[in-house]
């Protein structure tokens, strides 16, 4: 061995635990970082496929017909309502719904 690599490997020998403490250091930074990329990597992926799962469940939930009571109304429920809305108004709400029901028992009659 040449004279440069016997004082070089001497020097090691005498900053032995140094060096092996830095290198463990180092080691351990290393892994740390790796595996810090690696959990970004699976959360993007992640959040990425929770977000297109929740966007796609909105567009199919705005897809479906709603069921609601108004947009269920019948054709005026066979007068009753326009009878109940006029009860209202006037304050006649028992006796318009009698009237209602007499209009609406006349109409069945009639179309039978």
């Amino acid at each position: 061995m040449s004279q440069a690599k016997v004082d070089k490997y001497k020097d090691y020998k005498k900053n032995r635990r140094e060096n092996i403490k830095k290198e463990k250091k180092q080691a351990l930074i290393r892994k740390v970082a790796a595996w810090a990329v690696v959990a970004v990597i699976i959360l993007g992926v992640g959040i990425a496929a929770g977000v297109s799962m929740y966007n796609s469940y909105q567009a199919k939930l705005a897809a479906m017909p709603t069921y609601s009571s108004t947009s269920f109304a019948l054709a005026d429920y066979a007068g009753l309502r326009e009878a109940a809305e006029a009860a209202e108004d006037t304050g006649d709400e028992e006796d318009a719904g009698q009237e209602a029901l007499t209009e609406a028992s006349e109409t069945e009659a009639e179309t039978e």
